[in-house]
């Protein structure tokens, strides 16, 4: 592991594969797959202890808020359900709120934004939506038909959700991939921006949105969008080995970046973090460390967090902090 300009500390992760880490009631939350089953693991910021259970993915131990969607597996069906999960001293079901054909790119994907919970799918039997609901009480607070997005990256600010489609995933049609936005009680999805093929990241905090696009494989462009009509920034274009993910917070973006073995090689060896100035898009390196098993981050947006002054991010087996 190198040390750059930050303080780095790693917990090994005992069993499971864990792919979200967020803040929860002071302490981090991770969750992740075991067997069959989830995998809940607190962790105090401060020490790095951990304390875990397991059980039914659809009935989750903890959850950073109170209201969760789950999915209703049916066995001898493609059709799935979803519904919203309210976790109090026991866990309660709502009504099924979507349901979905399950396939490898058609899973419902969800985020977080002051006081909604935003989920959306591909395949319903309504086609593409999108859904929005009370982050506490779970209550259905806006539906809107969508254009159709396969595995898209996701941010939601105080302006409402951000969706553009990832470069694992794809959209209908020829053309440059399109950025949407989705304002609170708005019936349709408004295109802000077209460019490229896909998103790496999106990130937001309050009137203010974050992407990396790619076009090509190599050519990216970090843009910054103000406001309730989204001005757009670019902040900078060039040829890259691109951050998969990122976050905001603190004053700064905060990236992860994967190192590869050799120019053609599939194997990732370390992952570099780089600090970000959100205004300018001038990157500090702050430390490059060891790649524990794979580059988890690769697309997975939810692997990474920023919490009492460090950031915290999931590679393989370990969990990192890094303290600027």
């Amino acid at each position: 592991m190198g040390l750059l300009a930050a303080i780095v500390t790693a917990l090994v992760l005992p069993g499971g594969i864990f792919d979200s880490v967020e803040p929860a009631g002071g302490k981090l939350l991770l969750t992740g797959t075991s067997g069959s089953g989830c995998v809940w693991m607190t962790v105090d910021p401060a020490s790095l202890r951990e304390s875990q259970s397991r059980g039914s993915c659809a009935r989750p131990r903890r959850a950073a808020y109170p209201a969760v969607p789950i999915v209703i597996r049916n066995p001898t069906s493609q059709w799935q359900r979803v519904r919203i999960a309210h976790l109090g001293r026991s866990v309660t079901y709502g009504p099924v709120v979507m349901r979905y054909q399950d396939a490898s790119d058609t899973r419902p994907v969800w985020t977080y934004g002051p006081g909604s919970l935003w989920l959306y799918d591909v395949d319903t039997e309504h086609g593409p939506e999108l859904l929005r609901f009370s982050s506490r009480t779970g209550r259905l607070e806006q539906t809107v038909a969508m254009p159709r997005l396969y595995r898209p990256v996701i941010a939601a600010d105080d302006d409402g959700l951000f969706l553009m489609a990832a470069v694992n995933g794809g959209v209908s049609g020829p053309g440059p991939a399109a950025l949407y936005h989705v304002a609170p009680k708005a019936r349709r999805a408004a295109i802000i921006h077209r460019e490229g093929r896909a998103a790496l990241w999106i990130t937001a905090d309050a009137h203010t949105v974050w992407t990396e696009i790619i076009s090509g494989t190599r050519k990216g462009a970090l843009w910054r969008f103000d406001g309730p009509h989204a001005q757009a920034t670019r902040l900078w274009r060039r040829t890259i080995g691109a951050a998969p993910s990122a976050t905001y917070a603190n004053g700064s973006l905060w990236a992860v970046e994967p190192v590869w073995a050799g120019a053609r090689s599939a194997q990732c060896t370390s992952e570099k973090v780089t600090r970000i100035d959100p205004l300018t898009g001038h990157e500090t390196p702050l430390a490059t460390v060891a790649a524990s098993g794979y580059c988890s981050l690769l697309f997975d947006p939810h692997g990474l967090t920023f919490s009492n002054g460090a950031l915290y991010f999931l590679s393989g087996t370990r969990l990192y902090r890094v303290r600027p």
